[in-house]
Parts: structure tokens; sequence; C-alpha cells
């Protein structure tokens, strides 16, 4: 794998962000069947293919792609939601999508110089 030289942060931020990110996606999917819980309702899961790239630039890409089809979901779920708790959530939810992208992109750039 390619070093990660592709932005001023140090590495160890960056492994660190990346985690984060992973630690908040199992956040949002703990909060959405806690929401829906309280609702009577249970989560509907959705299983994709999981990319098994190699190559950090694959991999960034493959991040970048969830990211963006995730938030894209979550705008669509948010015209048919009338539940304020629920919609909120969506709403907190979608904007960390939208910055989990911005995020993967800055590192799919910097790694592109």
């Amino acid at each position: 794998m390619k070093r990660w030289i592709f932005s001023k942060t140090p590495r160890k931020s960056r492994t660190v962000s990346v985690e984060l990110q992973a630690i908040n996606e199992m956040q949002h999917m703990g909060w959405l069947a806690e929401e829906l819980a309280a609702l009577g309702q249970d989560l509907p899961l959705e299983h994709h293919k999981v990319d098994l790239s190699q190559e950090l630039p694959s991999m960034l890409q493959a991040d970048v792609k969830l990211e963006k089809g995730t938030a894209e979901m979550y705008g669509k779920y948010l015209q048919w939601i009338e539940e304020p708790e629920l919609r909120g959530l969506l709403e907190h939810i979608r904007d960390h999508e939208l910055y989990h992208e911005k995020l993967f992109i800055r590192f799919l750039e910097g790694i592109s110089k």
C-alpha cells in the first residue's frame, strides 16, 4: 500500500480520523435502531456488496461512493418522514454522511497529487 502522504495532517491523526468515521457509522445504526424501536418499528437493514480493494485510491473511492449514496438515501427518506424526532435524527445523520464524503474526497485528492 502506498504511504499516506496526502495532507498536512500527521499520519496518526488521519488514521484516528478514519477510525472515528467508522465508529460514527455504528453510532448511526444504534441511534436509528433506538428511535425506531421507540416508535415500535424494526430497523430495516440493507446489505451492500463489500468492496475488497487493496489499493488506497480504490478504497477511498469506494468510501466516497458509499457516503454519497447513503446521504442521498437519507435525503429521500426525509421527503416523506414527518415524525419530528426521527426527522431530526435523519437530518443529523445525513449531515454526518456529507461530512464523511468530503473527508474521503479530501484524502483522495491528497494522494492524487
